[in-house]
């Protein structure tokens, strides 16, 4: 195969190779996930945290919930439709229940999982643990 001809398709095989990796590690927990709709995720990784945000505009924050057992995040909520007087025409809104799980790597700090919800956006901070870093050892 002659790389030099395609350039695209050696960054094609890089790039999804790379995606493979990083599905590796934070792979979602298909058989716990079920769902009437699937928000959408980004994930990040920072220097000292990771960060996942999920779009779930138009939901209370009363009506999500994460939990954390052992590597994996879930979470969980519910859309719930609203009464409306008049006759609805056109309806392009999802609603019903929601449910992401997400295998975690092994370097988090599981007690410092933090959530903020802010204009539909949810963000879950998860920090990293620290590096065990070298010491010197004084011979006396």
């Amino acid at each position: 195969m002659n790389t030099k001809s395609h350039p695209s398709l050696l960054s094609d095989i890089l790039v999804s190779n790379f995606g493979g990796i990083v599905n590796d590690i934070f792979r979602e927990d298909l058989s716990s996930t079920s769902a009437n709709f699937k928000p959408q995720m980004e994930l990040n990784e920072f220097e000292l945290n990771y960060q996942v945000d999920l779009a779930i505009p138009g939901i209370n924050k009363e009506d999500i919930s994460i939990t954390q057992d052992n590597d994996i995040l879930t979470i969980s909520g519910d859309h719930k439709h609203a009464e409306t007087v008049g006759k609805t025409l056109i309806s392009e809104m999802k609603y019903g229940s929601f449910k992401r799980a997400i295998k975690l790597p092994k370097n988090i700090e599981s007690k410092s999982i933090s959530a903020t919800y802010l204009n539909g956006i949810l963000t879950i901070s998860i920090a990293k643990q620290e590096v065990a870093k070298p010491i010197n050892i004084e011979i006396k």
